[in-house]
């Protein structure tokens, strides 16, 4: 009888997990053991455990705990850059693609998940300076510098003018998530629907950005 090799048996068997699923898998892991018990418990032990992959398995993805933190919080502003990636051929379709991206964005950073980490990192606990700056760097500075990437493109194009992009980024986000994301974190209800503020948001920083606006 002819043996039968491991390549064989494991091509009869259930397909080898994708590398995008096995990140998807530590990610998920890590966001719920960290919104569920905090920053200290998240170790590489704890999350092999959770996601069910070998500890191995995630120094594919990352150096140590912080990285592996840094990786979750990053899959969110992530989901949000390709609402920047087109340009418009038009004052008017910039208007169009500037709300379609802000909802994006504003999907993403009010979400259930990002508003857990958002009240987690308002408590005092060990970690805390470490995640703070992990949080900001890969959800809030991150978020601005994409929008801000995308104006400069659109002043390049010189259907807005030029302007410190980064700084009426900031503006322009302060004003459709600061507001919400306290709504959402005291449990409060939105005094404005979420549409009509972005919308209102373009209304107020398109005409100065297209009538000679530096900052």
């Amino acid at each position: 009888m002819k043996k039968i090799t491991d390549s064989k048996v494991r091509s009869r068997g259930r397909p080898l997990t994708s590398p995008d699923e096995l990140k998807e898998k530590i990610i998920i892991a890590t966001l719920e053991l960290l919104l569920a018990e905090g920053y200290g418990k998240v170790t590489m032990d704890r999350i092999a455990k959770e996601a069910k992959v070998a500890k191995k398995t995630i120094y594919r993805f990352v150096d140590n705990r912080d990285g592996l933190i840094e990786l979750a919080l990053g899959s969110w502003s992530a989901a949000f850059k390709s609402a920047f990636i087109k340009d418009a051929g038009n004052q008017e379709q910039m208007a169009e693609l500037l709300e379609q991206g802000l909802a994006e964005i504003a999907a993403q950073v009010l979400s259930h998940k990002a508003v857990a980490m958002f009240k987690l990192l308002q408590s005092e606990f060990p970690g805390r300076i470490q995640l703070n700056e992990i949080y900001r760097e890969n959800g809030v500075m991150r978020g601005r510098q994409i929008l801000a990437d995308w104006l400069q493109r659109q002043a390049d194009k010189q259907l807005i003018s030029k302007c410190d992009t980064l700084e009426i980024s900031n503006l322009i986000l302060s004003m459709v998530i600061a507001e919400p994301l306290r709504e959402l974190a005291l449990g409060e209800p939105h005094a404005m629907p979420m549409a009509h503020r972005i919308a209102k948001a373009v209304s107020v920083f398109l005409p100065l950005l297209t009538d000679g606006l530096t900052v």
